[in-house]
């Protein structure tokens, strides 16, 4: 009978693994006003690697010779999951939003900011986190 309680549990962790879960992030769109917050669907990773975010449905502009680029950034204690991109073709549009949180960089793309947690991997409210970190995380990754 042991035996077929461990046997269950593998299953269920190889389950857990697998099964496709909700995050919330907040995206930096090009031609946006304001900040979205916004639901992707993830994969869990295993052994406490951050997840696989989808991300590639929500960037509008992104030019097919553009990279998404997935980056932690971390600040005073808090860990950030960024991904984004920039158009390489200097005629692309500029984001306004980026730009006036670093007005050095011309930043032609989106961006998405999901905050790490220390228990769980993403965690459900990224607004939790102080503003002030969360733009100097956005100012360090562009």
């Amino acid at each position: 009978m042991a035996t077929t309680r461990r046997s269950a549990t593998r299953r269920s962790r190889t389950h857990l693994v697998e099964a496709h879960h909700l995050a919330v992030g907040e995206y930096y769109p090009v031609d946006g006003a304001a900040r979205i917050i916004r639901s992707f669907r993830t994969i869990l990773e295993s052994r406490g690697l951050p997840p696989q975010v989808f991300v590639s449905d929500a960037f509008t502009t992104k030019q097919p010779s553009a990279m998404i680029i997935r980056s932690i950034v971390n600040v005073e204690g808090n860990r950030f999951l960024i991904y984004g991109y920039t158009n390489p073709d200097p005629s692309s549009a500029v984001n306004d939003l980026l730009r006036s949180l670093k007005p050095s960089t011309v930043w032609r793309g989106e961006i998405v900011v999901f905050v790490l947690g220390k228990r769980v991997p993403l965690l459900s409210r990224p607004h939790g986190v102080q503003r002030r970190k969360h733009n100097l995380a956005i100012r360090l990754y562009v």
